[in-house]
């Protein structure tokens, strides 16, 4: 299923219609670290985006993600749905060794809130990805939402 998943992405970077190819650059970090279709959405009142990404760690161990900086935001935080209607905010979020992690249609969310300005679809700014063992400046778009057409929960099943 890991294969398949890779195909999924790769072939999302050469026949996508619904989003510019600026979204679907891919970033390395470290060796055996991917990280690509990097979008932000706004928030319906505007005061907040959602980061939308993958991350494909193909490495020997798990890599933790800590936080989210940019310019644009003075904050950020890392939360997991729980179930429906909750969600918990987490000191990291960890990408599992030889997994694909979904930070958009699976339980991870990533959100830059108190934004120095307002951002509109169009706009660009970078983002640095914080890790325990270093970071990965990476360029961010902002679209309006995009429903992807796949979710790790889908793929678990």
């Amino acid at each position: 299923m890991r294969v398949s998943l890779k195909i999924f992405y790769m072939s999302m970077l050469f026949f996508s219609s619904t989003t510019s190819m600026s979204a679907h650059e891919i970033t390395q970090f470290g060796a055996d670290v991917l990280i690509g279709d990097v979008y932000a959405t706004v928030s319906s009142d505007k005061d907040s985006v959602i980061l939308q990404m993958y991350i494909d760690n193909d490495g020997d161990e798990d890599l933790y993600l800590l936080e989210a900086q940019t310019s644009v935001a003075r904050d950020s935080v890392i939360f997991g749905r729980v179930g429906h209607m909750s969600a918990v905010i987490m000191d990291s979020a960890v990408i599992p060794s030889g997994d694909i992690t979904d930070f958009g249609s699976s339980h991870l969310r990533i959100e830059l809130y108190e934004l120095d300005k307002r951002l509109s679809e169009g706009d660009t700014f970078d983002v640095t990805l914080e890790f325990l063992r270093g970071s990965a400046t990476i360029p961010v778009h902002v679209h309006e939402e995009i429903h992807r057409p796949i979710s790790r929960e889908q793929d678990a099943v």
